[in-house]
């Protein structure tokens, strides 16, 4: 039996939903907001502090593992690639968490700041 928090909406463990929250192909989603990961966070499982930043650590893996890369809007359907916060998910995921810190740690206003997208969103 796990011990990992379960989603308060769907009783389902921490790792199951985020598996399930990686946009799979064919479907062509939008890019996955760093203001839903936090708010999915905070409200779905009640976390916060350093609780909170490893729950976003683990999207970010599980997406980058998808082929996911950190991504802004630039315009309607747009998407411009952010190359800066690292060429790995370790890198990524420290610079993204580092960046929500210094910000606050507040959830993101939604549909606005960083994604993560595939390619076929910013090529």
């Amino acid at each position: 039996m796990t011990t990992e928090p379960r989603h308060a909406g769907w009783g389902i463990p921490m790792s199951e939903y985020i598996d399930r929250k990686i946009p799979r192909a064919p479907y062509d989603e939008d890019p996955r907001g760093m203001w839903v990961i936090v708010d999915e966070g905070r409200h779905g499982f009640g976390l916060e502090g350093d609780a909170l930043a490893s729950y976003i650590r683990k999207n970010i893996y599980a997406l980058m593992d998808a082929g996911f890369k950190p991504v802004i809007g630039v315009g309607k359907n747009q998407w411009q690639l952010q190359a800066q916060y690292g060429s790995n998910k370790q890198e990524v995921a420290e610079a993204v968490i580092r960046e929500w810190l210094r910000e606050g740690a507040k959830t993101p206003e939604p549909w606005t700041g960083l994604w993560f997208g595939l390619p076929r969103h910013y090529l």
